[in-house]
């Protein structure tokens, strides 16, 4: 059985695959990811599932789907060994021209020390248990900022959009025939886009370095907060235990203290980011930027 992480935001996925019977190449139709349920008050209970079938187009072997989503990411599950998945093709909504910046992540803030003054007058156990969302919301936003940032600036910006695919290490291990390079010219930004989307941005420390090469940004230390998007991996994927199966604490204090620390890292990236767009014109390198 192979398994494949995806981010919730996923709409359609298509699978292509080699039939362990006969050796043929299939492509499935696309997929529909199901939609988390938002009603829910856990990730646990936000998981909605849909499973489907896809045949082989020369033998007629089958081969079971399952696809699981909920609020902090989907998992793709499939009867196949890991090596007969070739390929899996994921597709998101139409965007707009709304990114999730520095001024909404105040909006979030502001609402979590809102909710914190108002959480006073519940019981311990009810005030435990909406301290663990509260910590858990402030990690989900700052990957929400760190995700919009990086593929508005990349994507939008031929400097750092060079910069990307020429420091993206799974870019260096592709390869293609002369006659597809314009073609993978013309789709470059589309590409890039569908690289960055499928990033897991609570993964600082795969994240970090590709802000500094690809736009020269450092984002900072990245010690406690890692230490926090771990706790965060416990309340959403464990219902608030840690790996030895004992209960997580977590304090008005511990939320005010991450509040403070998630908005100190996306003020510092804040500061570097260039005020208006750069292009290759402007320099005369790509690495003279910042």
């Amino acid at each position: 059985m192979a398994g494949f992480e995806y981010n919730p935001l996923a709409e359609f996925i298509t699978l292509k695959w080699r039939c362990p019977k006969c050796g043929t190449e299939n492509e499935s139709d696309a997929f529909s990811v199901p939609t988390p349920n938002f009603s829910a008050e856990t990730h646990h209970d936000s998981i909605e599932s849909e499973w489907y079938e896809d045949c082989c187009s020369n033998c007629d072997h089958s081969i079971n789907v399952e696809l699981y989503n909920g609020f902090y990411g989907g998992t793709l599950e499939v009867d196949l060994n890991d090596e007969d998945v070739l390929n899996i093709d994921v597709e998101y909504p139409e965007e707009d021209d709304e990114w999730y910046d520095k001024e909404l992540f105040d909006a979030t803030h502001a609402d979590v020390i809102k909710v914190l003054e108002k959480l006073e007058i519940l019981d311990e156990d009810m005030k435990s248990y909406l301290y663990r969302l509260l910590y858990a919301n402030l990690i989900t936003s700052m990957e929400a900022y760190l995700s919009d940032t990086l593929i508005k600036y990349v994507t939008e910006n031929d400097v750092y959009l060079r910069r990307f695919t020429e420091t993206y290490k799974p870019f260096k291990k592709q390869t293609f025939t002369t006659d597809d390079i314009f073609n993978r010219m013309d789709h470059l930004k589309d590409i890039v886009k569908g690289e960055l989307r499928e990033l897991m941005y609570h993964n600082l420390p795969k994240i970090k370095p590709i802000f500094k090469d690809s736009m020269g940004i450092d984002i900072g230390v990245i010690k406690d907060l890692y230490k926090a998007v771990l706790i965060r991996h416990d309340i959403v994927h464990r219902n608030g235990k840690d790996k030895d199966g004992k209960e997580l604490v977590i304090t008005k204090e511990d939320v005010e203290k991450l509040c403070t620390q998630v908005n100190d890292f996306i003020y510092n990236i804040e500061c570097k980011l260039p005020a208006t767009a750069i292009s290759v014109e402007d320099i005369s390198s790509p690495f003279d930027v910042i």
